[in-house]
């Protein structure tokens, strides 16, 4: 017998009892009285309809415990099985949690050694940035120096170059004066001796170099036999190109000796060369 069967039972049971109880005392106490009789029937019809109404209700209400009480029973059950699975997920996740803990204390870790190395790559970068700067300024100084010197041996280059010109223009001078003082004392000499004019030039006299010895002495095709004398100065020059100078140091018949005074720079008198008097005034 099920358990809903046995709560209809009981509740019939009471409800008997208590139709029971109730007619015995209308009957005991009433029974002459046969409207009050059929009264009493109609009430107990009326009140076990209603009875009846209520123990449908009542077992309609049991029926739903019942099959809450079996929802609740299979809840349980299934609760147990629900808190093994719980249980055993809330250990993996449990585990899971522990392992990314590890995990994240690792990397927090790893990431604190990586923020140190960080800070202080970030701090040799910043020193080698200065130095770079330091090193960028110096050669920066030095570049403007070295221009500033460069510009400095341009400009004592340039100089340089101004005061030889200068100076070889001026030994050039010196020269022309030198051998013009020698010209005019060898013909003033010569003037004295023969008892001319003053005022008298140079004859023009043509001359052939025939050798040259060394850097400092020519040999000329003409002597005293042509009136050439010791001091005279004699122009040299190639198709009609000046060479340079030479002064008579020693006078011979047919020939004369010679001294180189001045060479145009560059030049280089040879055999061959063309001589002839150079005329001063």
């Amino acid at each position: 017998m099920s358990g809903l069967a046995k709560v209809f039972l009981v509740i019939n049971l009471v409800l008997a009892l208590l139709f029971l109880g109730t007619s015995a005392t209308l009957f005991g106490v009433r029974k002459d009285f046969k409207e009050q009789s059929e009264e009493l029937t109609k009430l107990y019809k009326g009140n076990f309809d209603k009875q009846k109404e209520d123990i449908e209700k009542l077992a309609e209400k049991v029926q739903l415990y019942a099959t809450v009480m079996s929802v609740q029973n299979a809840d349980i059950v299934n609760s147990d099985t629900l808190k093994k699975d719980l249980a055993r997920k809330l250990s993996d996740a449990e585990s899971k949690l522990a392992a990314a803990t590890t995990d994240n204390t690792t990397k927090q870790a790893s990431l604190d050694k990586l923020t140190a190395q960080l800070a202080q790559v970030s701090q040799e970068t910043q020193a080698l940035a200065s130095r770079v700067r330091q090193s960028e300024d110096a050669r920066t100084k030095a570049v403007a120096d070295r221009t500033d010197a460069v510009a400095d041996r341009n400009r004592q280059f340039l100089d340089y170059v101004s005061l030889k010109d200068n100076l070889m223009a001026l030994e050039k001078e010196i020269s022309d004066l030198r051998d013009e003082n020698d010209s005019l004392r060898t013909r003033i000499k010569v003037w004295v001796n023969e008892g001319m004019d003053v005022g008298t030039p140079f004859p023009d006299i043509a001359a052939k170099v025939l050798t040259v010895q060394g850097k400092r002495l020519v040999i000329l095709s003409v002597g005293s036999d042509d009136k050439v004398v010791e001091g005279m100065v004699f122009i040299v020059h190639r198709d009609g190109k000046y060479l340079g100078d030479v002064k008579i140091v020693n006078v011979y018949t047919d020939m004369s000796g010679a001294e180189v005074v001045h060479v145009v720079n560059g030049a280089e008198i040879k055999e061959g060369d063309d001589a002839k008097t150079k005329q001063l005034l």
